[in-house]
């Protein structure tokens, strides 16, 4: 699932690792999501570390009586200098940044510190490769953000670019399976749940 709205979401600016509550919208969208899951046999509830996660994956847990674990490979990707601009204000003030984040077939050094492609997508794959192996037969909802879900496209896929175009709105959910060793995805950001809430600044 990703998180639900928050204020940065609102506004268009990047947020990657910087800890946002959720927005009232933010906090209507993980009811929506967990009113959908609520006949859902959950055996693990995880959420990445930062707060907009942390929030969501505790409102669905209250339907089922679960308080979310935490890990920080659910994070968002670390974004460095460009954290908390919009568009334009990246292409204005740190153009190289944004190509790094934006290109990612070159695995391009963010300024700032931020992560490379390849160390984002190395961090989620072996999250999840860990978490299926662990948890043979299980269902597992895991509460994380837009960027950790395209990476987890880009395993199942076996790519490091395709996913990277694919959009998710906030309160979304992914389903993915892992069976003998292998991923598949039955589907991608659906939001028919979060139906007359406001998600047009996704």
């Amino acid at each position: 699932m990703r998180h639900g709205e928050t204020r940065f979401n609102a506004e268009k600016r990047l947020t990657g690792q910087i800890d946002l509550p959720l927005t009232a919208t933010g906090e209507q969208q993980a009811d929506a999501i967990g009113a959908r899951l609520a006949t859902l046999r959950l055996d693990l509830l995880l959420s990445s570390t930062l707060v907009r996660a942390q929030h969501t994956a505790e409102i669905i847990g209250r339907r089922h009586d679960k308080s979310p674990n935490t890990d920080s490979w659910l994070n968002e990707r670390f974004c460095g200098a460009l954290e908390g601009l919009t568009k334009l204000e990246m292409k204005q003030q740190f153009p190289d940044a944004r190509k790094a984040y934006k290109s990612r077939h070159l695995n391009l050094a963010i300024e700032g510190g931020g992560e490379t492609s390849q160390q984002f997508h190395s961090r989620v794959a072996t999250g999840m490769n860990t978490l299926a192996r662990e948890n043979i037969g299980k269902t597992v909802v895991a509460v994380c953000h837009g960027g950790t879900i395209r990476e987890a496209f880009n395993l199942v896929f076996d790519t490091c670019q395709n996913g990277n175009h694919l959009r998710c709105v906030n309160g979304s959910v992914s389903i993915f399976h892992y069976t003998a060793g292998q991923w598949s995805m039955e589907s991608w950001g659906d939001s028919s749940h979060l139906t007359g809430i406001n998600t047009a600044n996704n």
